[in-house]
């Protein structure tokens, strides 16, 4: 991605993914996890709360499974959306307000360093 102004690059460069990254199985599937053991714990609870055995109303937790599932869907593609919404809203941004966004100064470690008094 290029822009008309060199100044702002690197700026826009923090938002661009790096292409060799790859989600670890763990942050790729947890709502595949998470929410059908939610909602099979949630209908379960309530079963134990009724007073009732927990192979009672075999239809609800096939129903709780498939809201499970439905709710993972759903919440990941909006996280995806706001994401992918919130980089567009900072790219466009920076784009417009180029003055907020000075090339940074490096600096070594050394010139973080202040000087150290002993106390004693």
């Amino acid at each position: 991605m290029t822009t008309e102004n060199p100044d702002i690059q690197w700026a826009l460069d923090l938002l661009t993914p790096d292409p060799n990254y790859q989600e670890n199985f763990i942050s790729k599937n947890y709502p595949w996890i998470v929410w059908p053991f939610v909602s099979l714990g949630g209908n379960a609870y309530v079963t134990y709360l009724q007073g009732r055995p927990w192979y009672s109303g075999v239809r609800r937790y096939t129903f709780a499974l498939t809201a499970g599932l439905i709710a993972a869907k759903v919440l990941k593609d909006a996280k995806y959306h706001r994401e992918a919404e919130r980089d567009a809203v900072m790219r466009h941004y920076i784009k417009l307000h180029p003055e907020d966004f000075p090339p940074p100064v490096r600096k070594t470690f050394n010139e973080e360093l202040r000087d150290w008094v002993a106390c004693r």
